[in-house]
């Protein structure tokens, strides 16, 4: 942030308790989980999807179409480390109709949303 005025304002979170061990993106449409893609760690070990429900639900009025980052740290938590527009995210493995048709979804909500 050197290059950053010491005025300006960022966001920043406490550092996580504990490594991660396993790294999803979950694909949501309509509030439900689309699919899922391991994209950092071991594969084998996978979220709870109870946890990444409860997630998902405070965020489903947002948009119609989003991705929910989880993580599985090394001491068992679960915990939402970002939330992405499905708009700005590339494909992680999902069949590429699914893909097509989420970012097919979320062009036209964001389109439909500006004003005339």
């Amino acid at each position: 942030l050197r290059e950053y005025p010491d005025d300006m304002e960022v966001i920043v979170d406490d550092p996580f308790e504990s490594p991660i061990n396993s790294e999803w993106r979950i694909y949501v449409k309509d509030g439900k989980m689309m699919d899922s893609r391991n994209y950092s760690g071991d594969h084998l070990i996978m979220f709870d999807a109870q946890k990444a429900q409860d997630t998902i639900d405070k965020f489903k009025d947002q948009a119609r179409c989003f991705t929910c980052d989880m993580a599985v740290l090394e001491n068992g938590d679960n915990i939402c480390v970002e939330i992405n527009d499905m708009w700005a995210i590339g494909n992680y493995g999902m069949a590429n109709d699914t893909y097509v048709e989420m970012l097919k979804f979320r062009y036209f909500e964001i389109i439909n949303k500006i004003p005339k």
